[in-house]
């Protein structure tokens, strides 16, 4: 997006500016770069490496994450209005507002990289099971991706993108859209199932013609897929074993497909959730604001 000079010329003034001791100057100062939106934060990223003194900096971090968190919001509610059709998309935006320092287009490539292996293992003739073991040895075997449950006591980790590329690790959560975005991407008929406390994955009958998520019915479901355990099968019994298990009262969704909606607002829940236990209870509430984006 292009910018006049002396739109650029002023916001450089405002960046200059944000070190204003009057809080009513200071307001008018971050409003008006507020409204420059994403444009403003590499601006405000080099304004924070040029500073010494730990408030400014903290008022700099502060707008640079009210701005990613506007963007985020407006992202998420087109993204809801395309019917949420990249899970990719979401899951980027929702990990660049916890980690905004990381360049996400470095890991964009590194995930088209392992998709396109993935794409060069299959073929038309590939019967469901055989294109799984495709899926899962380039995912697990080749690029080394495993679940893990809990990284130093911060499972916060376990839910961001950068981290899930970096480290290979992942929890039920992001492997699974990791998965989902690969074989949607590739149009295998893989789809989320929202089971509390374990997010899994189903296989869908690739001979039903598709249709929305809720429609879908337990004989259209070829089997399950646990993307914790290197995309190990698995059948409705053993739902019925971790329901009864954990004591939860069964439901239709707990078996059969959700929408890419409906993970990223279990996503959003969640993040939310280990946001608060790390003790920032208004970026906590601000990512459940962010669940009212995805309708």
């Amino acid at each position: 997006m292009n910018i006049q000079t002396d739109s650029l010329t002023e916001l450089k003034a405002l960046v200059s500016l944000l070190d204003e001791p009057s809080e009513d100057n200071f307001a008018a100062i971050h409003s008006k770069i507020g409204a420059y939106g994403t444009l403003a934060i590499p601006f405000l990223k080099d304004a924070c490496k040029d500073s010494l003194d730990d408030s400014h900096n903290h008022r700099i971090k502060n707008l640079i994450s009210e701005i990613y968190y506007n963007d985020t919001f407006n992202l998420l509610s087109s993204w809801s209005e395309n019917e949420g059709k990249d899970l990719l998309a979401a899951f980027i935006a929702i990990s660049r507002l916890l980690n905004p320092d990381v360049d996400m287009d470095k890991y964009k490539s590194e995930f088209e990289h392992i998709r396109q292996d993935v794409w060069l293992e299959l073929n038309d003739n590939l019967t469901a099971l055989e294109k799984l073991k495709v899926l899962n040895h380039i995912i697990y075997d080749y690029h080394n991706f495993s679940g893990q449950r809990n990284p130093n006591g911060d499972k916060l980790k376990l839910y961001i993108f950068d981290y899930l590329l970096d480290t290979r690790k992942g929890n039920s959560l992001s492997l699974g859209i990791l998965y989902l975005a690969i074989a949607q991407n590739l149009h295998i008929p893989v789809y989320g199932v929202d089971l509390p406390g374990h997010f899994i994955l189903c296989y869908l009958d690739e001979k039903v013609n598709l249709k929305p998520t809720e429609e879908y019915s337990q004989n259209e479901i070829l089997f399950y897929l646990n993307a914790m355990n290197n995309g190990a099968v698995f059948t409705k019994n053993e739902i019925d074993g971790f329901i009864k298990q954990m004591n939860i009262q069964p439901d239709k969704s707990h078996f059969l497909p959700c929408s890419n909606k409906t993970i990223i607002r279990r996503l959003l829940k969640e993040v939310s959730k280990e946001v608060k236990l790390n003790g920032d209870d208004d970026k906590s509430a601000m990512l459940l604001n962010l669940v009212g984006a995805v309708h």
